[in-house]
Parts: structure tokens; sequence; C-alpha cells
């Protein structure tokens, strides 16, 4: 029979502390990520995706037209080789693409000269 190996018990204060620690990070990890994202693929590149956030070894990228999704999946060795360069650190494996349309940008607000200048 094994012997048991002891139990170190852990307040609730110790637990949350270790959470706290763990997900900043996997925070800071994610920042450094996307920082080095334009260096990884290119300033062109760079304006048709933007990482999303990393989800254990695979980054997430919002790609803005289902063209550039397959240039980025043809291209993802490459990039994730060029991010894991610049970034031993941070463990990333996959590169996962997804559709999101280009947002406009927002229109100023314009006052009704009516509304009691």
């Amino acid at each position: 029979m094994k012997p048991r190996r002891s139990r170190q018990t852990l307040t609730a204060a110790q637990v949350l502390a270790e959470g706290q620690s763990s997900l900043g990070s996997r925070i800071a990890q994610s920042q450094r990520l996307f920082a080095a994202w334009e260096q990884a693929v290119g300033k062109e590149w760079s304006t048709r995706a933007t990482p999303l956030r990393l989800d254990r070894d695979t980054l997430i990228v919002a790609v803005s037209e289902s063209i550039w999704i397959q240039e980025f999946n043809f291209m993802a060795h490459t990039i994730l080789a060029r991010l894991r360069e610049a970034l031993p650190e941070v463990y990333v494996q996959k590169l996962r693409c997804e559709y999101a349309p280009p947002v406009a940008p927002p229109r100023p607000v314009q006052r009704r000269k009516d509304m009691g200048d």
C-alpha cells in the first residue's frame, strides 16, 4: 500500500490569491502577445486581423474578410513561429481565425439647433 501524501489545507484567501496571480500572469502574457502581433504578421496583415484572446494554447484572431481567413490559415505556422520567437515564454500552439465584419467608426453627434442652445 502506498503511503498517503499529506494534504496542505489552504484558506479561501490563499486560494483566491493563487487564482489572481495565475489570472494576472495569463492576462500579462496575452497583452505581450497582442503587442507582438503586428511585428509577427506585418503592418498590412495586422490591419486585416486583430487578436481577440488567448484560449489555453490557441490564439483566437478576428479577421475582417473571409478571404483573409484562408490566408491566415495558410500562414499559421509561420505566424506562430514568429510569435514564439518574439515571446518564447508565451505558450501558443494554434491559431484560430473567426470572421468579424469591420466595425464602422462612430459618427460624430450633431446637436440640433432647436434644443435650446
